[in-house]
């Protein structure tokens, strides 16, 4: 009798424990899943022959690269599409331009009059309109500022002897990236980046232009060159990654770029699952040794293929062969897509029971786990239910600490018994 009520007291008393410790834990997932609740939106907006994408980091942090072409239309698409689908933002905390062509860069200034931008990365090429002088000429020449990233360059350093570009949508761009501005009552100055994707062998002192947040990163692999002959190589070539999703962007690089990129970083080990193409899907680029190189072969299958480009364009692009190639290369019809044909195009890496997937325009993308990605999805998706308070997640967790704390107790009651003996 007295040795039935000993175990009913010890079982009571594990069973008051674990459900402290079941609460305590409990507590303690809720932070931890709350703390990874967060999604990465990536927006094509369709701006016809041009480019524009508008990215909401996971931190809240927003992003635009390129604004399309010089047009009210293209203006009033690009404002709308921002009040629809971002309704909290009142400034971009970056704002990149990745090159002088007006498809690209025509509608920036008058989004960074409605929308100021925090930081702001601009090419290395002079503003030269008449009548107008380029900031970045004065602050280049201006030895008492230390801040390298802020100045033009060329291969002897920092210098004002590189290419100029004398539109007039350049120019405005320009001189709106400068403006102060105010936010709540407080006065910013935005800090002007002059784009230098080297990382092998940036400049001492130089530093990093790359941007990284929570669990996510901008990294800037190009232009690796100072100037050009061919505006287009002066792209920004970089790559987002969030939970292990790469998108790799490039704006207009052509053949040269793509080359010293391809030389540059032959050794890396690129995954990427959204690859905006270059050029609007012109032949000149996106070639057969970037995609090799980017794309992993055994899931090519999955590998979305993004197009900016304007329905009926006079350039007619996607061009033929640059559609072809994706295909020879394994990358299925369905998943090559296109504003022309599709307009705004929108991916989201979300968690959803644990797990984080891509999204394309909010359907997720199958992918192919194998058994321990599965099992892993389980598991996560266990914490999930367990932090929400689900009845069989915590019956589960109060066995699984009751059991342990039994086998603990029973292991050293025999171990004591044996030592008696």
């Amino acid at each position: 009798m007295r040795r039935n009520l000993y175990f009913k007291k010890v079982f009571c008393s594990l069973l008051c424990i674990a459900v402290l410790i079941t609460s305590a834990l409990t507590g303690v997932f809720q932070t931890r899943i709350y703390a990874q609740e967060l999604s990465l939106e990536v927006h094509f907006v369709d701006v016809g022959q041009g480019d524009c994408i508008i990215i909401q980091l996971p931190d809240g942090k927003d992003m635009i690269v390129d604004a399309g072409d010089k047009n009210s239309q293209t203006e009033q698409k690009i404002l709308s599409y921002i009040e629809a689908n971002f309704s909290d933002l009142d400034f971009f905390d970056y704002a990149i331009v990745t090159h002088t062509d007006s498809d690209h860069l025509g509608c920036m200034d008058e989004v960074l009059q409605a929308y100021p931008a925090m930081t702001v990365y601009r090419p290395n090429v002079i503003a030269s309109r008449e009548s107008f002088t380029d900031p970045v000429l004065a602050i280049t020449q201006d030895n008492a500022i230390t801040d390298d990233n802020i100045k033009l360059w060329n291969d002897e350093g920092a210098s004002i002897e590189v290419n100029d570009k004398n539109t007039i949508v350049y120019k405005e761009f320009i001189e709106q990236a400068y403006q102060p501005f105010e936010i709540d009552g407080v006065q910013h100055t935005p800090k002007v980046i002059v784009s230098d994707g080297r990382i092998n062998q940036r400049p001492q002192g130089k530093q990093s232009q790359d941007i990284t947040g929570q669990n996510y990163s901008i990294t800037f692999y190009s232009p690796l060159s100072y100037s050009y002959t061919d505006v287009n190589d002066y792209s920004n070539i970089f790559i987002l990654e969030y939970q292990g999703f790469e998108f790799f962007l490039s704006g207009d690089a052509e053949k040269h770029a793509e080359e010293q990129f391809v030389q540059e970083y032959k050794d890396q080990n690129f995954d990427i699952d959204v690859f905006k193409l270059g050029h609007h899907g012109s032949r000149t680029s996106s070639s057969s040794q970037l995609i090799e190189l980017i794309t992993k072969e055994s899931k090519r299958e999955q590998v979305y293929a993004t197009i900016s480009c304007g329905e009926g364009n006079k350039y007619n692009h996607p061009h033929t062969e640059t559609l072809q190639r994706l295909r020879d290369f394994g990358f299925l019809e369905k998943n090559i897509v296109r504003t022309d044909t599709s307009s705004d195009l929108v991916f989201e890496v979300r968690k959803a029971n644990g797990v984080y997937n891509l999204y394309y325009n909010d359907t997720v993308i199958e992918k192919k786990d194998d058994i321990f990605s599965q099992i892993e999805e389980y598991i996560n998706k266990f914490f999930v239910d367990l932090s929400q308070g689900e009845t069989y997640a915590i019956i589960i967790l109060t066995v699984i600490i009751v059991g342990i704390i039994l086998v603990v107790i029973i292991t050293k009651n025999n171990y004591s018994k044996r030592k008696k003996n």
